[in-house]
């Protein structure tokens, strides 16, 4: 089990970054605006087998990711925006994302948030789940998404 936590969850943040095409690192740029969290949303859902941080503006966007969980949230996509943080598939219960906080900077987003996988020595159950964490935001639009997601181990 150390030895999947060890490999799977840096995987997963390198994976993030990678997709993003961003180093990650948010140094404080001038215009930061941070985005007031208006509520959380967290759970599996299989709509997201692929890890990746999600900025969603419309129904329409939702609905293509084929989201089971999220399409039940309220949102008023007119003045509200959505942020997911999804790992991915995982093999075991035990995972769990949460989105801490996100500044937005022009055209560019940054997303902090964390990814938890089971415990050492924490008994899981084997299902594949799909860990995912959403925010409701004030409408915002990003042409780039920088993940910054830390392990909690």
């Amino acid at each position: 089990m150390k030895l999947l936590a060890t490999t799977c969850l840096p995987l997963i943040a390198l994976l993030l970054l990678a997709a993003c095409g961003s180093t990650g690192t948010f140094s404080g740029h001038g215009g930061t605006r941070a985005a007031t969290i208006l509520s959380h949303v967290d759970g599996s859902d299989p709509g997201f087998p692929e890890a990746g941080v999600y900025l969603i503006n419309s129904p329409g966007e939702l609905e293509v990711l084929g989201s089971e969980l999220l399409t039940s949230v309220a949102v008023d996509f007119a003045n509200q925006s959505m942020i997911v943080l999804a790992l991915g598939e995982q093999p075991t219960t035990g995972w769990a994302a949460h989105i801490n906080g996100a500044q937005h900077v022009g055209g560019q987003l940054y997303v902090q948030g964390t990814a938890q996988g089971p415990g050492e020595d924490e008994a899981v159950g084997q299902a594949l789940t799909y860990p995912v964490a959403a925010v409701i935001v004030p409408k915002l639009n990003a042409e780039m998404i920088h993940p910054e997601i830390a392990d909690a181990m």
